[in-house]
């Protein structure tokens, strides 16, 4: 080959590998390929080998750090069970893996809709036992198994619409989704001040807690605004719309641009109250939704970009690289411990909307807080997240919840889907192959065996 090919080869496969990894480092944030793309996996293994019940279905509660369960450990609940299920179907959606979702994931659907649904009222209870039952009536347990929950028909109701944008089966809207919705809007709303009860106890068909929560308007909000988008039926947008209004006027705080924990069944904001972690991210998602269906603009930048900018002044841990999870009505004494449910609902919702707010802080922000979630509670032993830490490291609680699990894998799927198969394909194969073959042209030019030209000249 002529030296001035052999240079242009050379110099073109080095520009070649260069590029492509300068677009994997700055455009694709790399680290996250690498480090958390494992993450998931791992959680799902997890999931099946340690916490899915192969006799009944459904996955249990909770096991304990060397792996054995208790009874309670056993029961399986509403929530922990459709957030696992939905976390399992947005795995399918980024992985492309149906294997795990059709063997687990339907089959809690299944039992979700078996035997934890009340098949009186249509709503569904807290938990069951291991095999489906309730506790008897009288029991010391049983009012505690059969309530109602606000925030588990609204993330019912969002899974259900998660499953019919995917599968186009109109029964998960004739049938599971007009149930849950009206369920919602019949035995929990309180027609006399407005916005959502949290709980309602069935047989006895009683409001058990009147007190109003940011917690319980926000994810009833968004599950009805979801489902609205596609019914097209005016009532549950009516709803949305009516419950985040009830937000803004008794939850919202007007001095320190947040949403606070409660406020009496009027609305008068309750003295002891506290911000939260989780409050502000419901509330993130449910303004969010609610900016996009309507155009309405004083959602965003009136309430949900303060509220992102109060995360940031009251409710961030400089010191540890993570956010607090609560701090008082004053903005003071922050809450240093942590679960990773509660912080992936957090980190979900701040990188559903942080394209739009323009600052690249909150990336940074972002950034941290999932490196810190996945080192700091992250048992590298079992390969499943801890239940509970402090910033500062420190592990509180080892047992393994599901609900630990679940809402992670849903981040993660959701944040990291946007790297899809064919970009790791041409952005992390197709610079190795050609660093390989720069490496290999190189050797090759450089020290292979060249042809003696002087005894040919000989002959």
């Amino acid at each position: 080959m002529h030296p001035k090919k052999k240079k242009v080869l050379v110099i073109t496969l080095i520009v070649v590998s260069i590029i492509s990894w300068i677009v994997i480092i700055n455009e694709l944030e790399y680290n996250y390929l690498i480090n958390e793309s494992n993450y998931p996996k791992l959680i799902v293994n997890h999931l099946k080998r340690e916490l899915w019940d192969s006799d009944n279905s459904g996955f249990y509660k909770f096991h304990f750090d060397n792996g054995t369960i208790s009874d309670e450990g056993l029961n399986k609940y509403t929530s922990f069970n459709i957030w696992t299920v939905r976390a399992l179907l947005h795995y399918e959606i980024a992985h492309e893996d149906d294997s795990t979702f059709d063997t687990h994931g339907m089959d809690a659907l299944n039992f979700i809709f078996n035997y934890l649904q009340n098949k009186t009222n249509k709503g569904f209870y807290h938990w069951v036992y291991q095999n489906g039952s309730i506790p008897a009536m009288g029991h010391v347990m049983f009012n505690n198994s059969v309530l109602q929950i606000a925030t588990y028909q609204a993330w019912v109701l969002l899974t259900i619409t998660d499953f019919y944008r995917y599968t186009l089966n109109e029964t998960y809207i004739d049938v599971w989704g007009n149930q849950t919705a009206n369920f919602l809007i019949t035995k929990l709303w309180d027609s006399t001040y407005g916005g959502f009860y949290s709980e309602y106890l069935p047989f006895h068909e009683e409001i058990t807690d009147r007190y109003k929560y940011t917690w319980y308007q926000a994810w009833p909000a968004l599950a009805l605004m979801d489902y609205y988008e596609i019914t097209g039926n005016e009532t549950y947008m009516t709803y949305a719309n009516t419950t985040l209004n009830f937000m803004i006027t008794n939850l919202w705080d007007s001095n320190l641009k947040g949403f606070v924990f409660s406020a009496l069944e009027n609305g008068t904001i309750n003295a002891t109250t506290e911000f939260t972690l989780t409050d502000q991210a419901a509330a993130v998602l449910a303004l969010s939704k609610a900016t996009n269906i309507t155009g309405n603009l004083t959602y965003w930048n009136d309430y949900l970009v303060p509220l992102v900018n109060f995360t940031k002044n009251y409710l961030w841990d400089d010191e540890c690289g993570q956010f607090y999870s609560a701090c008082d009505i004053n903005g003071t004494n922050p809450d240093a411990t942590n679960r990773p449910s509660d912080l992936s609902i957090w980190l979900f919702a701040l990188s559903e909307v942080i394209d739009s707010l323009n600052d690249t802080s909150l990336e940074d922000l972002l950034t941290s807080s999932t490196a810190h979630l996945n080192s700091i509670g992250w048992d590298g032993v079992k390969k499943a997240f801890n239940r509970k830490f402090f910033n500062n490291g420190t592990v509180i609680n080892l047992e393994k919840w599901t609900i630990e699990q679940a809402i992670p894998l849903f981040f993660y799927s959701q944040y990291f889907q946007e790297i899809p198969t064919s970009y790791i394909l041409i952005y992390v194969y197709v610079p190795i192959f050609a660093g390989t073959i720069f490496a290999l042209a190189y050797i090759y030019l450089k020290f292979g065996k060249k042809k003696d030209l002087t005894r040919k000249k000989l002959k």
